[in-house]
């Protein structure tokens, strides 16, 4: 087996926060194991990632075809300055002004009258709840979202708030009549 590249990544939520390729010689004989020790500057990681992410180192033979694969739980000591610290950031900025908007609109009796309609709304701040959720477990150095881990972490809030959506009260009789 040759071995002519090899990449680390780190992706979360589907998305792909650090990649850095390097180019590697190295031939395997079918049946035996090599070490192999090379330099791979990510001096900028930092920029990129924060927190726990879930990464991968992976082999690839002289067509890019994958030879090797080894997943672990990436700690990058980043700043929340980074890509990833942005992008949940922005998160939390959405969360914040999706729930927002749903519960002034509730406390003046404007949410959609269609109860469907008002479930949906509220679903999209409770996936926004669970995103963010997953973001700040994994800054704090608590969870890596791991794809077995994320999706019940963004589909139980975006349900449980579809519900809260269903329940609250539309608009007021007496307004729907003018």
């Amino acid at each position: 087996v040759e071995v002519r590249s090899v990449k680390l990544g780190a992706t979360a939520l589907g998305v792909t926060f650090v990649s850095y390729d390097t180019v590697v010689e190295l031939d395997v004989p079918s049946g035996e194991t090599r070490d192999l020790t090379f330099t791979l500057p990510i001096y900028d990681i930092g920029d990129q990632a924060m927190g726990l992410v879930p990464g991968a180192v992976v082999a690839y033979d002289g067509r890019g075809q994958v030879v090797g694969e080894q997943r672990f739980t990436l700690d990058v000591a980043g700043s929340s300055n980074s890509l990833y610290g942005r992008f949940g950031l922005l998160l939390v900025v959405f969360t914040v002004a999706t729930v927002g908007l749903n519960l002034w609109l509730a406390a003046r009796r404007r949410l959609p009258t269609s109860r469907l309609m008002r479930g949906l709304r509220f679903a999209i701040a409770g996936v926004g709840l669970g995103l963010t959720l997953c973001f700040v477990l994994s800054a704090l150095r608590v969870l890596a979202p791991y794809p077995e881990v994320w999706p019940p972490l963004v589909i139980v809030p975006g349900l449980g708030f579809f519900l809260l959506g269903l329940l609250s009260p539309g608009r007021l009789r007496i307004e729907e009549d003018e």
